[in-house]
């Protein structure tokens, strides 16, 4: 069938392999081992029209789940890097505000030491 080279689902996991893989292999692999003995069986009993509005369906729905899923991944990796960048700014500002401490301490103690000096 010429069918799957049109579809949104081909579409989406020729763009996105790795992703189309991991969705496989998490989600369809084993929905599609439960599923294809029953749907062999309907495909016998179903006209070719309601075959094809049925494929069409099953293929947005597959398609949209597909982009679901792989939204969640991206968003999942995106939280990663941005919890780092918090941590890591968080960090970074917390050294430099204890460098500014112990400046603002240094400079509040050397007042002191030049009239003491003064005063010799």
């Amino acid at each position: 069938s010429q069918y799957p080279r049109y579809s949104p689902s081909w579409a989406l996991a020729k763009a996105c392999p790795h992703h189309a893989q991991r969705f496989y292999d998490l989600v369809l692999e084993k929905t599609f081992e439960a599923a294809v003995p029953s749907l062999r069986k309907w495909k016998q009993l179903l006209p070719a029209t309601a075959e094809v509005v049925i494929i069409g369906a099953g293929d947005a729905v597959l398609a949209t789940s597909f982009l679901m899923v792989m939204m969640i991944f991206v968003l999942a990796r995106l939280e990663m890097v941005l919890t780092v960048a918090v941590l890591a700014t968080t960090l970074l500002f917390r050294q430099r505000k204890n460098r500014l401490h112990t400046v603002q301490q240094r400079r509040a103690f050397m007042p002191e030491q030049k009239k003491v000096a003064n005063d010799r």
